[in-house]
């Protein structure tokens, strides 16, 4: 039976027992020498891997991520000094009243304002990134001759459900960005509350995150209360907000020689008295002063505003401790007088003084600005 089993064509030899041990040897030899290859052998060095940065609200479909740019006190030769604490307080022009007089005669600085108009012609893709090589001809199309560039851009701010917020802040970091591509060297900003002013908790964060992409915050001090005092509670708010969402960067406030529409007295021109106590509260709480008017209404100085603003433009060219003494009569010294200085040329760095300007209202209440300088050209 066993003979017959081994002679069908599908039967298996059975192999002797001295190959069985010779092919069992061979295996295990085989087996070793792929462990020692192994072991003594290492794989070549990974290239190490970036750490993924995870935003925490979930992005629009359609946004695009923002890519930080350097701290912008290095990006636009916003840099620390500690000369010239004297230095002039900027106060810029950027009024479109017809027939107002020449203002850089008086002293005021030039600045160029973007409005959303201007980079969304009618409304077309509004709230979505333009093109790139498109938006910076526009910021150069409108440059004035020096000065900062603000971008009012006020139909975005950030707020909404999370991914609305967090788009906007993608666009509105990306024309920062850019904006400072178009004109180098320039102090680069935002206009507008919900931007960088009057942000809401939830979104401070985001808030934060555009600052680094600006170079001084341009909060709006509009006079909305026949009140001075509650003008000065809301500017001390708006200025302090200021400072938490930009820390060390410069605030040049806002503001209107006229009552806001929606106030008492709309569109009024504000007395001289009023409006003189607005230009030292600023001038305590800010780093400067943007004085904005209204297009397609006549230059009007029969309040004495204009007056006024000259008179104190012309204050801050008297050195600071001239004007102390003088004003506030300490030092037991009387007769004190200082060399005027100049009005200081449109590309001079401008030195933003840390210590306490004297004379003025309620110097307890002053917040302190940093110390840096600020090239206008």
């Amino acid at each position: 039976m066993r003979r017959a089993a081994l002679d069908r064509p599908d039967a298996k030899a059975t192999p002797a027992r001295g190959h069985w041990l010779d092919q069992a040897l061979r295996r295990t030899l085989w087996l070793v020498g792929l462990l020692s290859a192994a072991t003594c052998s290492s794989p070549p060095p990974r290239e190490p891997v970036a750490p993924v940065v995870r935003v925490q609200q979930p992005v629009a479909e359609h946004a695009v991520p923002v890519e930080p740019t350097p701290d912008s006190a290095h990006a636009t030769g916003v840099a620390a000094a500690g000369t010239a604490a004297n230095a002039a307080f900027p106060v810029f022009d950027n009024m479109f009243f017809e027939g107002k007089p020449d203002t850089a005669a008086a002293g005021l600085l030039p600045i160029t304002i973007l409005y959303e108009n201007k980079i969304w012609p009618n409304e077309q893709n509004f709230g979505m990134p333009p093109g790139r090589d498109e938006f910076e001809a526009t910021v150069r199309r409108h440059l004035v001759q020096s000065g900062p560039v603000v971008l009012d851009i006020e139909r975005l701010p950030l707020k909404g459900p999370p991914g609305v917020a967090q788009s906007r802040l993608t666009v509105l970091g990306m024309l920062a960005d850019w904006a400072r591509v178009a004109a180098p060297g320039r102090i680069i900003g935002f206009y507008g509350s919900g931007t960088l002013s009057n942000v809401r908790p939830e979104h401070r964060e985001l808030a934060l995150e555009l600052a680094h992409h600006v170079d001084a915050m341009f909060p709006p001090l509009y006079t909305r209360t026949v009140d001075p005092a509650q003008w000065e509670a809301r500017a001390r708010t708006l200025t302090r907000e200021a400072r938490e969402i930009g820390p060390g960067k410069p605030v040049f406030c806002y503001l209107q020689p006229q009552y806001k529409a929606q106030s008492p007295r709309p569109l009024e021109f504000i007395e001289a008295s009023y409006w003189k106590y607005e230009l030292e509260a600023c001038r305590r709480y800010c780093n400067g002063i943007v004085i904005w008017g209204r297009s397609r209404q006549a230059f009007d100085n029969s309040t004495g505003w204009w007056t006024a603003t000259v008179e104190f433009v012309a204050n801050l060219e008297e050195p600071r401790d001239s004007r102390s003494k003088r004003h506030e009569g300490r030092s037991g010294e009387s007769g004190v007088t200082g060399t005027t200085r100049k009005t200081p040329r449109r590309d001079q760095h401008l030195a933003l003084p840390q210590t306490a300007r004297s004379g003025g209202l309620r110097g307890d209440l002053r917040d302190e600005p940093p110390l840096c300088s600020v090239p206008f050209a």
